[in-house]
């Protein structure tokens, strides 16, 4: 009896129990529960070190060859906005954005030009360093096969004229220039043996007439660089302030120019004028162009005739590009002179100081003497400086426009705002620049707090006034506060685009610092000395000039406005 209970227990062991309906095994005596619930999992923050500073450069400079064209723009913007302060990292940085400016995407070309204009501007000198290599992409631009990268090509010729000297490859450029424009070098007489074996006339059928326009532009500014020589004072004059032992010290002092014995001419290739040898376009890349006599006489005997004919058949479009081409070749401040004309201005800028004081000393007297004998004398209008002044204001706004479209972080925003620090019992406001500081890391601002204990009065006060934004303290520093930048929305495109609107019209029709008071203070200055007689034929001829000078650059600005509305839009 005793046996077939035992089995009979055991044999439960192997038999399947069967439950009714809706009903489970009863759990074991030692049995645990280990399930949990939870309606939201919170993560107060992240913590990212920047101990690898180093290495985030590196991983940013790699992703400058990622596939996507979305990636390579949001790299270079990264880039943009936060440029490192250590001078030498900047060669990793132009080495591996130079090839972007053959990017198929115009987005990530137009954000590469930010990006040397941010270079050039906090490193002086920079990208004088390394202007063969930009220089060779540039050109490389210029005969690209593709029509959009060959359009954007001189926008990175204009940031090389700006901060760098190119003088040495005028020939080259010269020469890709006329190449781009479609332009032929090919020449009739064959006295000089010039050819040019590019397909000018494809080039030319897909630019558009806004990229000729811009292609001009830099022709006339990279003109004007090269072929007029600015003031400067000569190597061998020393001011009297400085005390010399003897009457030949100057010549064993430190030069104080770049490449002080380019004149002597040891290691380069020289074009003698009238040399029929030197006529070979391939001959002429060989020749140093550092000196200006040189490049007036390439200029007057290669580029020049042919140069003034192309022109010319532009002006036959009409149109924009027909405006651009007359300014070009008839203006008063990109008007091309002869060989002579330009040595003689390149020995009067060599003149010394006591020379010109006397020259003004004698212009004075001659007037004076005019104006005793009765005559009349005809004041004139300095062009060169209002153009100056005009530049100035267009490139203000596009240095200005840039950063509202790239929602450049300001430190100072919580400035203003009125925290309410204390205890229950009593609450202050105090300013937020009393408590705390803020920096900017990214696309965050970081906010260092004195005392860790205002955290949550900071956090309240920036959440309540009203810029869409909240911040979380730090889990790996409780003295700081993290405020991410909000995220892009319609809103705040709409809102950067009334700003770039009401900038625009401030430096279009201020009373102080815009174009219409610039014009009005030249031709305030110009009819002043037009109260004794009526104006002259002369004389409405430069007012007239002066007009269309003006609206010259409000037409540009005004371009330059769309532009910046579009990319903020898009």
């Amino acid at each position: 009896m005793g046996s077939k209970r035992k089995q009979k227990e055991k044999q439960k062991d192997f038999k399947k129990t069967k439950l009714k309906v809706g009903k489970t095994a009863q759990k074991a005596d030692n049995y645990t529960d280990t399930s949990f619930k939870s309606k939201t999992i919170s993560l107060p923050g992240q913590s990212i070190t920047n101990a690898h500073s180093s290495k985030d450069l590196q991983h940013q400079l790699s992703l400058t060859k990622h596939h996507s064209s979305t990636a390579r723009k949001e790299v270079v913007i990264g880039l943009t906005q936060n440029l490192p302060s250590n001078p030498s990292s900047y060669k990793q940085i132009i080495s591996s954005i130079t090839p972007l400016m053959l990017d198929e995407s115009k987005q990530v070309r137009l954000e590469v030009l930010n990006l040397l204009k941010e270079c050039g501007r906090k490193q002086p000198g920079l990208l004088d360093l390394h202007k063969r290599t930009i220089i060779l992409f540039i050109i490389s631009a210029m005969t690209h096969i593709s029509p959009d990268i060959r359009n954007t090509s001189t926008k990175f010729l204009d940031v090389m004229l700006e901060y760098a000297d190119i003088k040495s490859y005028f020939v080259k450029i010269l020469k890709n220039i006329f190449i781009l424009m479609g332009w032929s070098l090919q020449n009739d007489s064959k006295s000089n043996s010039v050819s040019i074996t590019s397909s000018a006339s494809i080039l030319l059928g897909t630019n558009t007439k806004k990229a000729r326009v811009d292609h001009l532009n830099a022709l006339a500014k990279f003109l004007q660089a090269t072929l007029i020589e600015k003031q400067a004072a000569s190597a061998t004059e020393y001011s009297a302030d400085v005390i010399l032992t003897h009457p030949q010290s100057c010549k064993y002092l430190i030069p104080t120019i770049p490449q002080a014995y380019s004149p002597l001419k040891l290691f380069v290739n020289e074009m003698s004028v009238g040399d029929s040898s030197a006529g070979d376009m391939q001959s002429l890349e060989s020749l140093t162009t550092e000196d200006l006599s040189t490049r007036v006489d390439v200029m007057n005997n290669f580029f020049k005739d042919k140069l003034i004919g192309s022109l010319s058949n532009l002006v036959k479009e009409g149109g924009e590009v027909g405006r651009e081409s007359t300014r070009l070749a008839t203006g008063q401040q990109y008007q091309f002179h002869t060989n002579a004309t330009l040595l003689a201005a390149s020995k009067k800028n060599s003149k010394s100081k006591k020379a010109q004081k006397q020259q003004k000393i004698q212009t004075e007297d001659d007037k004076i003497q005019a104006e005793a004998e009765g005559e009349v004398v005809t004041p004139t209008i300095d062009f060169k400086d209002a153009t100056a002044k005009f530049e100035s204001i267009v490139s203000k706004f596009e240095k200005l426009a840039n950063e509202i479209r790239l929602g450049k972080l300001n430190p100072k925003i919580f400035d203003n705002l009125l925290v309410n620090v204390g205890n229950q019992k009593e609450v202050n406001e105090v300013p937020f620049n009393t408590i705390a500081q803020t920096s900017v890391k990214g696309r965050n601002f970081i906010i260092t707090m004195f005392d860790p204990s205002n955290a949550q009065a900071i956090i309240n006060a920036i959440i309540g006034s009203g810029l869409n934004m909240s911040g979380i303290v730090d889990p790996a520093n409780k003295f700081n506060i993290k405020v991410p930048l909000p995220p892009i929305t319609l809103e705040t495109k709409q809102n950067d685009v009334k700003l770039l609107k009401e900038l625009f019209d401030k430096l279009r029709n201020n009373k102080t610092g815009s174009l219409t008071s610039v014009r009005g203070d030249v031709r305030h200055k110009f009819q002043s000395h037009l109260k004794t007689h009526k104006l002259s034929d002369s004389e409405n001829k430069q007012l007239t000039q002066l007009e269309k000078l003006h609206k010259v650059y409000v037409d540009k600005l005004q371009e330059l406005f769309k532009q910046y509305e579009k990319r903020i839009l898009q």
